[in-house]
């Protein structure tokens, strides 16, 4: 009885843009579908359940109908669980991640990576509060999930003030945009 469709599935299977099949009697179920270039497409949903069956073909009908690229994408990803909660890892251990990630910079040069580093270092002890000549009091981050925009606005109003050249403050950031990326 779990296996057959009911009456409220059928209704919901009249909403889907393509249509749900099953393959043999205790086959994975398929949903068929046209896409935006006119081809039809049949995509395996790899349950044999009537009712996830109907849920990942309504999730992949707001696929097929997003506006655009980008919101197709992020539908994407959260239906595969890439857009989930960022882990919370602490500061302390950013740099031994960023070290063995695949998108990590590659300098040609050895001293750029302890640049990288000491970058890195530079932050997280702003984070922690450690830095001295502090005019207003702050509150000390553990973790990475802690970070927003106006600690990272802080922490370039600090920058400003240790007098050091427009371009080596630039550097700074560029260095620790690349690695928080990667900590995405």
């Amino acid at each position: 009885m779990k296996n057959e469709i009911t009456w409220k599935s059928r209704k919901k299977m009249s909403k889907l843009l393509g249509t749900l099949r099953k393959k043999g009697k205790k086959g994975t179920y398929y949903y068929r579908v046209q896409i935006a270039s006119g081809e039809r497409r049949e995509f395996s949903l790899k349950t044999s359940d009537p009712d996830e069956a109907l849920q990942q073909a309504a999730a992949m009908d707001a696929v097929i109908d997003a506006p655009n690229k980008e919101v197709a994408l992020a539908q994407i990803n959260a239906m595969k669980g890439y857009s989930k909660k960022a882990l919370n890892l602490p500061l302390s251990e950013i740099w031994a991640k960023y070290e063995v990630h695949p998108d990590r910079a590659r300098p040609l040069t050895p001293h750029e990576p302890l640049m990288y580093r000491s970058t890195l270092q530079e932050f997280i002890d702003y984070a922690y509060g450690i830095t001295g000549n502090l005019k207003n009091k702050r509150t000390a981050l553990s973790s990475i999930c802690e970070v927003t925009s106006e600690f990272v606005s802080g922490f370039v109003d600090y920058l400003k003030t240790t007098k050091i050249a427009v371009d080596t403050h630039n550097r700074k950031l560029r260095r620790l945009r690349k690695i928080f990326d990667c900590m995405k």
